[in-house]
């Protein structure tokens, strides 16, 4: 662990849910997790996550998913007390520290923690083709969420490989991360390749 940070990015649990026979999605926040919820569907142990080889994950446009997930983050902040201004200015310059507007590639990246499966990567427009249940909680941007901030556009492309050159595809993490190595090298660089350099220190 690097951060107090990670523990909350990347969780040391991991949930799918077998929504028919031998069809397993990865719900993630945002995309509609909570609909899947809902539905009743089964949570897979971590013995049956580890043996799988194929796992559906729901993506959606990158910007959409970082206002909503940005405006969730600012509404529960309100509710502890916390001031407008100050939470706008956390989400704009210490970025992700809440998984309900992290990267979808942050999601992914914990799933492959706990199993080499697959990824389908499906659009979070098909989702009603696994559940009848619908329930959408987004709500209006507020002003002070700036998504054109140039901080947030750079770590965005990572969700942007997921949306603009996977969707529709069976991938494994590993092709997942070289796309983003191929598409957008810089991003590469300074996420990926920098957070492996890190690590290599410790070992």
């Amino acid at each position: 662990m690097l951060s107090q940070i990670d523990n909350i990015l990347f969780p040391d649990r991991c949930e799918v849910l077998e929504v028919a026979s031998q069809r397993f999605v990865f719900p993630i926040h945002k995309n509609g997790s909570t609909s899947l919820h809902k539905s009743g569907f089964r949570t897979l142990t971590l013995e049956e996550i580890k043996n799988l080889t194929v796992v559906e994950a729901f993506v959606r446009d990158p910007i959409g998913r970082f206002e909503s997930g940005a405006q969730k983050f600012m509404d529960d902040m309100l509710l502890h007390g916390c001031e407008l201004e100050t939470t706008a200015y956390f989400i704009h310059n210490y970025l992700f520290l809440n998984n309900h507007y992290a990267p979808q590639f942050f999601w992914l990246m914990n799933l492959r923690r706990f199993t080499t499966a697959k990824i389908k990567i499906n659009h979070v427009s098909e989702l009603g083709e696994v559940t009848e249940y619908h329930e959408n909680k987004s709500a209006d941007k507020d002003p002070l969420i700036n998504s054109n901030n140039p901080k947030i556009q750079f770590y965005l492309k990572l969700d942007q490989v997921l949306v603009g050159e996977l969707l529709g595809k069976t991938v494994t993490f590993k092709q997942i991360v070289q796309t983003i190595k191929h598409r957008y090298p810089e991003v590469y660089k300074e996420v990926i390749q920098r957070s492996i350099d890190l690590c290599n220190v410790l070992v």
